[in-house]
């Protein structure tokens, strides 16, 4: 994270014209570059939580699926055990 104090004496500290517009410019600059990589920062972290929600989503499908066929295996069974208490 930029030193925001450290620009602020040399701005404060600066006694002429050219001196204090570079310390302006420095300050702004270092500033500008910790907003530009917190920008980053947050874009990825973003790019991280919509894949985790998507794989969860995916997840959940593949349980959904999962589920169905043993419910489904689960009747398939159920029908056989009566065909064959029927037949006696």
């Amino acid at each position: 994270m930029a030193s925001i104090q450290n620009f602020l004496d040399k701005i404060s500290a600066a006694r002429f014209g050219k001196e204090v517009r570079s310390s302006i410019v420095n300050a702004i600059d270092a500033v500008n570059k910790e907003s530009e990589t917190s920008v980053k920062k947050v874009n990825q972290a973003e790019a991280n939580v919509n894949k985790a929600v998507v794989d969860a989503t995916n997840a959940t499908n593949a349980a959904n699926t999962a589920a169905s066929s043993a419910i489904t295996a689960a009747n398939n069974a159920n029908e056989a055990a009566q065909a064959i208490f029927d037949e006696k």
